[in-house]
């Protein structure tokens, strides 16, 4: 087999599927890229051979020969493309190895048995399209939940998700809540393994302007480009708890200019302690009063350039000036922050309370409502 096509477009299809490859022995087929010709021309697949699958096509390659697929260590195919110039990009396989001709040089790798690769046609064959959406809209959905899907797959299992529910995502860690509308997926039923979510923004940050098409199988999720690309991951067999999120009712609000927010939130984190996710919110004289436990004693505070105060004062009817909050939900949330400013509404019971983030992207209601701390 000899196949002829650019290293650009080479890199464009394993770039798509790389995130699917399992790192560690070239001897395992889950390390290398699997090279197949189809009736739609050459195919790149990947598998981690447990959660994640990946497919591209290879633009503009001429194919000749008998043989249909082959494999090659994908760390080592991957660094050989990184180190050659742009130009052409040439493989011939012999039926157990493979030449690779670029930037005037060559190098051979051994193949793996293609047989033992775990293909997922049938699955993909057998799942059902559910819904379309930009690529752009999804990732931004997917880069703001992240931060509140608990990460404790063995002890809150049914958390270590986000699902879509009549076309809402909807997260959990516990400690808050999260619900991020998104249109065009009010049939969808997705659930993605917190651990799974860096991969699939990966593949959609790649293509952001892109319409992705979602196919649901009862054990695979696919997202699928229009130009054959596709990425899947394994649906979480625990379902996501019947929860509810009041976005609309709040006592009290503040607006804050963000860069001063992040600039306090880092600076604090210089007198905390390793691994001390506790910020303390305190309303003073007009301004959010941001501090932390330092580990030299006593509490650093900074203040925050506050824009607006509305109803904060009522917070006097559950004797409380101050509520701390976990720092990771903020910097989440204001990882997603592009304006100049960012408005919190407040909420309490004589018990507790919480704080509620509301904003649009894209047409889409991104909502997180963090609980104080106890």
């Amino acid at each position: 087999m000899k196949i002829a096509s650019t290293k650009a477009d080479v890199v464009a299809a394993t770039r798509l599927v790389e995130n699917a490859v399992q790192g560690g022995d070239d001897a395992t087929i889950s390390s290398h890229f699997l090279f197949r010709i189809d009736d739609r021309g050459l195919q790149v697949l990947a598998s981690n051979g447990k959660r994640l699958l990946a497919g591209a096509y290879v633009s503009n390659a001429t194919i000749e020969g008998e043989h249909k697929s082959f494999t090659v260590s994908a760390w080592r195919f991957s660094q050989l493309l990184n180190l050659s110039p742009e130009g052409p990009c040439v493989i011939d396989f012999d039926g157990s190895t493979s030449k690779v001709h670029i930037g005037g040089r060559t190098i051979r790798f051994a193949s793996l048995d293609p047989s033992t690769f775990p293909y997922w046609d049938s699955t993909f064959k057998a799942s059902v399209e559910t819904g379309t959406v930009s690529a752009g809209r999804l990732f931004a959905a997917l880069s703001y939940i992240r931060p509140f899907v608990s990460t404790l797959d063995t002890r809150t299992p049914a958390l270590a998700a986000t699902e879509c529910r009549e076309g809402s995502f909807l997260a959990s860690d516990s400690q808050s809540l999260s619900k991020v509308t998104v249109a065009g997926l009010d049939k969808s039923a997705i659930r993605v393994h917190f651990g799974d979510i860096p991969g699939v923004n990966a593949f959609l940050g790649l293509g952001r302007d892109l319409d992705i098409v979602i196919r649901e199988h009862d054990t695979t999720i696919f997202l699928v480009r229009p130009d054959g690309g596709v990425y899947g991951v394994s649906r979480w067999t625990h379902q996501f708890p019947n929860l509810k999120i009041d976005s609309n009712t709040t006592r009290a609000s503040f607006t804050l200019d963000v860069e001063s927010f992040r600039y306090g939130i880092r600076f604090l984190s210089v007198a905390a302690a390793k691994g001390d996710d506790r910020l303390r919110f305190t309303f003073r004289d007009g301004s959010l009063v941001l501090s932390v436990a330092a580990v030299a004693g006593d509490r650093e505070e900074f203040t925050v350039i506050t824009k607006d105060l509305t109803g904060i004062e009522a917070l006097s009817e559950v004797n409380r000036s101050d509520f701390d909050i976990n720092t990771n939900h903020i910097t989440g949330i204001l990882d997603t922050v592009s304006s100049e400013t960012v408005t919190f509404g407040v909420n309490w019971t004589p018990k507790n309370g919480y704080i509620l983030h509301k904003h649009t992207v894209g047409g889409d209601d991104h909502v997180a409502i963090v609980v104080w701390k106890k």
